[in-house]
């Protein structure tokens, strides 16, 4: 429509044809800034306080939430997190299939509680690599792996559907669960100053990993540190930097079972199917298509006197369409310093309470 428009304007007039290319460059920041908001936005309203401080303790899927990633991404990250604890075993690489393992089993069945936010898996300062020689305790020897609040409701949604690849599951109660949860822990914190917090991480673990020159100790920081590195929008030509000087990284579950032997081209061919050879591909290849394993209406939410609600990436990864809209209007008064912020915008309304 825009160029249909320009066309005929181009036609009337010589001076708007001779000012087209200038004309071009407000157009475009106006597209990317729309393309960017409609990418973004999917929480719901959350009462964020400025000047509140700094919510810690999130985890790589929390944190994902609240810097507005992709849902796929989040879903991703939820899947290797639960693998890389044994909580779910790789059956298949492309198209993936797990299935729940009898320890995850037992845990459901034990109502094994949320640990405290101070044992969150996102560190607040990076680790340096564990030194075997240390004699440090390994992810079996520390004990049973610790559920998150968000964890069982995946568990026991792929254990319903272990017939299926994930990409044909239905998975829109679980990631609802987690979004909303996530939004009601930033209440009375600084939403911009915790997004900060967790990109500065996020910065500071990869700065860490690039200064790893023996490959064992990086597969090793990468292997405690792998949802957090996941959480940098470009990692893949990060990941595919390191295939092209010899590293090639395969996560801890896709390994080789009692194989010391660092992970090569070929291994990494096995492990993640001819889909991709490299972890990189195969785990972007996936975030694509979980896409389609989120229903974009079913993980939105409408209130009340809520903000409206966009929507989440489809398969392309690039392009988001509307979830749905909230009814009514905003309350009115204020009070407090209180303002509420939507994902994706710096929209303000009236925060019940106004406090922490």
């Amino acid at each position: 429509f825009v160029v249909a428009v320009l066309g005929v304007a181009f036609s009337a007039s010589p001076l708007i044809e001779a000012l087209y290319p200038l004309l071009l460059i407000p157009l475009w920041i106006w597209m990317e800034k729309t393309r960017k908001l409609h990418r973004r936005r999917y929480l719901p309203a959350i009462a964020s306080l400025p000047g509140g401080g700094i919510k810690r303790g999130l985890t790589p899927a929390e944190a994902a939430v609240i810097l507005e990633l992709p849902l796929s991404k989040v879903l991703t990250l939820i899947l290797f997190g639960m693998l890389k604890k044994g909580l779910l075993r790789q059956e298949q690489a492309d198209p993936l299939q797990v299935s729940v393992t009898e320890q995850a089993a037992s845990l459901l069945k034990a109502g094994a509680p949320e640990p405290p936010d101070s044992t969150s898996e996102v560190p607040a300062e990076v680790p340096p690599p564990m030194d075997s020689e240390a004699g440090g305790p390994s992810l079996e020897e520390a004990g049973a792996p610790i559920l998150r609040s968000y964890e069982p409701a995946f568990l026991q949604a792929l254990a319903k559907q272990a017939d299926k690849a994930v990409v044909d599951m239905e998975l829109d109660e679980p990631m609802k669960k987690l979004v909303l949860a996530t939004a009601k822990k930033m209440a009375g914190f600084d939403l911009e100053q915790t997004r900060e917090y967790y990109r500065s991480i996020i910065s500071k673990a990869w700065e860490q990993a690039q200064t790893l020159g023996d490959l064992e100790k990086r597969t090793e920081f990468v292997d405690d540190n792998l949802e957090v590195l996941l959480l940098y929008p470009h990692y893949g030509p990060r990941f595919r930097q390191w295939d092209d000087e010899g590293f090639t990284y395969q996560p801890s579950w896709s390994r080789s079972v009692g194989s010391g032997a660092m992970p090569t081209a070929a291994t990494a061919r096995t492990s993640f199917g001819d889909v991709a050879a490299s972890f990189a591909g195969w785990s972007e290849n996936l975030a694509g298509r979980f896409a389609s394993a989120i229903d974009p209406v079913k993980v939105g939410l409408s209130t009340p006197g809520g903000v409206s609600l966009a929507g989440v990436d489809r398969v392309t990864g690039d392009v988001l369409k509307a979830m749905a809209s909230s009814s009514g209007s905003s309350g009115g008064g204020g009070g407090g310093g209180c303002a509420c912020a939507c994902a994706g915008c710096a929209c303000a309304c009236a925060c019940a309470g106004g406090g922490r």
